[in-house]
């Protein structure tokens, strides 16, 4: 009865370090977030540098949205994608066999900063 007591105590006991840690973590990104606001340009080395400055980045952030939203099974069928640069934004879609009917996901990404400005799929 004295080991499940102990074995319970510690288990609460690592709950509320977790707790504590998790609560450190969402006052940090708070204040992070409210930091970033606050910002006059995405990125603070101050070269005018793109996040997004090739066509393997901007891929890789449709990848990662496109994915979650529409499925990864969805957009591997996809492949191979296609990032175009169209001024200040890169525009990525994906490829469809030969005689397949349908459309594909479209991210539109702005370069500076790599906001996501659209996400649909074409039909």
């Amino acid at each position: 009865m004295c080991t499940r007591l102990a074995f319970v105590a510690l288990v609460a006991a690592l709950s509320l370090a977790a707790t504590k840690e998790d609560q450190i973590d969402r006052e940090w990104a708070a204040q992070t977030l409210r930091e970033a606001l606050r910002q006059r340009t995405p990125i603070l080395d101050g070269k005018g540098a793109l996040v997004v400055s090739s066509a393997a980045v901007a891929e890789a952030i449709h990848v990662a949205v496109a994915g979650a939203v529409f499925g990864k099974a969805t957009l591997r069928e996809q492949r191979p994608f296609h990032a175009i640069r169209s001024g200040d934004y890169w525009v990525v879609h994906g490829s469809l066999p030969p005689g397949f009917a349908g459309g594909t996901a479209v991210t539109v990404i702005r370069a500076r900063d790599g906001a996501v400005i659209w996400l649909f799929h074409e039909a």
